[in-house]
């Protein structure tokens, strides 16, 4: 009951002719809420997928509150382990061998939910960032893509392979940059082993560690790409948008549970993103040449400077799938890891001229 009356305070402010309500999908031992806002008229939803793994969708309310809402309305589902969706499975049923697939399933059923919930008319697309991209492509590869009518990704991969090697090129191409302008990095890296002091160290522990086929070599690109990445922000997007959302995004302006939200992140990296465990559903995988039979309308909305997932990951992306190049939106923008929040009028108009196109 105080779950609730919290839930009840803090839903956050509703925009002028828009509407909100919640729904639940209980499925395979997880009850997750999708927090449903905006334009319900439209007749068009936008289902957030959220990243992580172990996220939430509420940490993008702010990124779509003030554009997008007041057009469509958008869908915002915690996957199961992310946000406040609850539920008691164990290891055997959610772990790092079964649990992308079975994520997979529940984007499936959250589709049909609200196709149920708005009508058969409506138009569903869905838009995934981060590890939300890598989740909603294996639902287009494993369950039927024409269940949405259009996908837009930002900055997530399909291909753990290319992710390495797009990362291994983000930092050669920057830290020769740095090199060439006499700049320092900000921090060494210094990891199992490895003692990387300079641009020109960053340069020559790529050119000996690519490509990327051990764990231990990931742990050093990931810290590498993000001292090269503090360099490359500083330089090339605007500084204001570089930093996290702003405190209290989820306490004050949501229905989601801090508290379910801590534990979700733990518990979901204890099962299916250990790293220190060599376990993880993030790494050294390939949907590619699975995704030729992805038709749909794909928007491709990138952070051209991101070093999570580099720019080279979208164009391997757009190249791997089968949709027509008329029915491809492919951009980029000048920001790192989320162009939604570092872009967001941009991104917003980029949106909102694909789903007009496709509805």
């Amino acid at each position: 009951m105080l779950l609730l009356a919290m839930a009840s305070i803090s839903c956050g402010e509703v925009l002028e002719g828009t509407e909100q309500e919640v729904l639940f999908l209980r499925h395979k031992g997880a009850d997750m809420n999708v927090w449903v806002r905006g334009n319900i008229d439209s007749k068009v939803i936008i289902l957030v997928v959220h990243g992580g793994a172990g996220g939430n969708s509420a940490a993008y309310v702010p990124d779509y509150k003030d554009n997008l809402e007041h057009d469509y309305a958008i869908a915002y589902w915690d996957q199961r382990h992310g946000g406040s969706a609850q539920g008691s499975f164990s290891k055997k049923e959610f772990n790092h061998t079964n649990a992308w697939a079975l994520m997979a399933e529940d984007m499936m059923l959250v589709i049909k939910m609200l196709r149920e919930r708005y009508g058969q008319d409506t138009k569903v697309f869905a838009w995934g960032h981060s590890w939300g991209v890598q989740l909603g492509t294996k639902f287009l590869v494993d369950h039927d893509p024409e269940l949405l009518d259009g996908w837009i990704a930002s900055n997530g991969t399909h291909s753990g392979n290319i992710e390495h090697a797009s990362r291994n090129a983000y930092i050669l191409t920057y830290a020769q940059e740095m090199v060439d302008e006499g700049a320092e990095l900000d921090e060494p890296v210094t990891r199992g082993g490895v003692d990387i002091q300079t641009p020109q160290d960053a340069i020559d522990w790529v050119n000996a560690n690519d490509p990327i086929t051990e764990w231990d070599q990931t742990d050093v690109q990931w810290t590498l790409g993000g001292v090269i990445g503090k360099w490359v922000y500083a330089n090339y997007t605007d500084p204001r948008y570089t930093e996290n959302l702003p405190p209290g995004t989820l306490l004050f302006s949501s229905p989601v549970s801090p508290i379910a939200q801590g534990i979700n992140s733990a518990r979901t990296g204890t099962l299916i993103n250990n790293s220190y465990r060599e376990t993880s559903i993030q790494e050294f995988w390939d949907l590619s040449t699975e995704m030729k039979h992805i038709t749909i309308p794909v928007a491709l909305l990138w952070g051209k400077y991101d070093h999570i997932i580099p720019e080279g990951v979208a164009y391997s992306y757009r190249d791997s799938i089968g949709t027509p190049p008329e029915d491809i939106m492919f951009e980029f923008y000048d920001a790192g890891h989320s162009p939604e929040y570092e872009q967001p009028d941009a991104f917003a108009e980029d949106v909102r001229e694909f789903i007009e196109r496709h509805r």
